[in-house]
């Protein structure tokens, strides 16, 4: 098959899978109808289910990079309502602890050892590098937790759409789209920290990966 008909696991949750859900969401609430054949509705379904997903990936970067929430300028009810959601998921889901400053400050002093290059600890310059060497090592479990990350980073984006337009249709009484909207709100708040929970635990796999590795090598280079 050709590379660019293939599809990998990343594309099928963060692109189909994604912008399947937003036709259906169309759909549900418009009930259109189309009148093509069985075979050419499917294939035209995934590929507007890939289209679609392909732009909210695009937003989702977007969001994630340039939009943030400050809970300061949350009214009263709403820095309630964000805390108290937080609390609840944090007691059940504790995001992982971060890698200790050790663990990090010993791997630039391995990097410089075997490559000669010098990283801050905390640099942006030490995970890119770190980063590439796990990839070119063909780490499956990497490939795993960055499908997860970027899912929910597009799933929760997904939902903010999804939100946003459900004062649009018409076929939604008033009493039931405040709910809906409370109910999305909830579902970002989950998806985004799922997201950000499979990041933390992507980067420490990263860096704790790239450290096991060169120690390794460094001690056989010594034998």
């Amino acid at each position: 098959m050709s590379p660019f008909l293939s599809i990998t696991i990343y594309d099928t949750l963060t692109q189909i899978i994604p912008g399947a859900s937003l036709v259906l969401y169309f759909w549900y609430f418009n009930r259109f109808e189309i009148l093509l054949p069985e075979a050419l509705l499917f294939a035209s379904f995934i590929i507007v289910s890939y289209l679609l997903g392909s732009i909210l990936n695009v937003v989702s970067l977007v969001i994630y990079k340039y939009i943030s929430v400050d809970t300061k300028k949350c009214s009263s009810f709403g820095l309630l309502f964000y805390k108290t959601i937080e609390k609840v998921v944090k007691l059940i889901v504790p995001k992982p602890a971060r890698l200790d400053l050790q663990v990090k400050k010993e791997l630039v002093r391995l990097i410089k050892s075997k490559y000669k290059l010098d990283f801050d600890a905390n640099s942006l310059g030490l995970f890119s590098f770190c980063d590439t060497y796990v990839l070119s090592s063909k780490l499956s479990e990497r490939d795993i937790l960055l499908s997860r990350e970027g899912f929910y980073r597009v799933l929760s984006s997904l939902v903010i759409v999804m939100t946003l337009l459900i004062p649009f249709f018409g076929s939604i009484t008033i009493d039931r789209k405040v709910p809906y909207m409370i109910a999305g709100l909830v579902v970002t708040y989950l998806t985004n920290y799922a997201r950000e929970y499979y990041r933390i635990l992507k980067n420490q796999q990263i860096y704790i990966t790239c450290f096991i590795s060169l120690k390794n090598e460094l001690q056989s280079n010594n034998l």
